[in-house]
């Protein structure tokens, strides 16, 4: 895989895991079932219930409440928690990694030793990577410097001088077009956060907060009358 592609290989929010998946759909449905019953749009029949195989008789409304109650706040303490966790490992992943800074041993020829708790290239954007490739241009000039008038060594200096040079004039024209493309790339990302907040996260969890606050007020007018 080319290096381009493998630094692109996770540009985007990332899904939820399957567990977090379960505990969302739970929650819509506990969520309904409790709007449903406080609603008024349908009725409790405990005569006769079953749950997990065993027949429940005469269940009374307030019990059926306390259950659901305590549902609905296990799964929405679950489910925050989760998408907390989650939110936190996608920030992370996306704006909060370092960029990698290359030790002097790179500049000696090995581009892959980095300073510590810095992984790979990986864990950069496309722009403070090339910013780094811009240092190192730079450390490589001044050790060049430092070399340059020892016996046997002009010829091959001048011409990495050349070379380098040529890489100087483009680094301009590179980094500007680095910029647009992170501009373009952090417009999907607001896009992506607009829908991970408000599909994702907002209506299982307004749903839930709604079921939980109505089924709370019915069951308190219920012990109070």
């Amino acid at each position: 895989m080319e290096f381009n592609e493998k630094l692109l290989i996770k540009p985007n929010i990332e899904p939820f895991d399957s567990n977090t998946q379960r505990i969302r759909r739970n929650l819509l449905v506990a969520s309904i079932l409790g709007l449903v019953m406080v609603t008024g749009s349908a009725t409790f029949n405990g005569q006769h219930v079953g749950f997990l195989g065993v027949k429940l008789e005469d269940i009374k409304i307030e019990n059926f409440y306390y259950f659901l109650l305590a549902t609905l706040g296990y799964f929405l303490i679950h489910f925050f928690w989760s998408i907390f966790d989650d939110f936190k490992a996608n920030k992370n992943r996306l704006t909060g990694l370092k960029a990698p800074t290359a030790m002097y041993a790179s500049y000696a020829g090995d581009e892959h030793i980095f300073e510590p708790n810095v992984s790979n290239d990986l864990d950069s954007t496309l722009l403070s990577w090339w910013s780094c490739q811009r240092e190192v241009t730079i450390e490589i000039e001044k050790y060049i410097g430092s070399k340059q008038g020892e016996p046997n060594e002009n010829n091959s200096l001048n011409n990495i001088n050349r070379l380098l040079e040529d890489i100087n004039k483009k680094s301009g024209y590179i980094e500007s077009a680095l910029v647009r493309f992170e501009r373009g790339f952090w417009y999907y990302q607001k896009s992506q956060l607009v829908r991970w907040f408000l599909l994702d996260v907002g209506v299982p969890m307004l749903l839930g907060i709604l079921s939980f606050g109505l089924i709370l007020c019915e069951v308190l007018v219920k012990c109070t009358s």
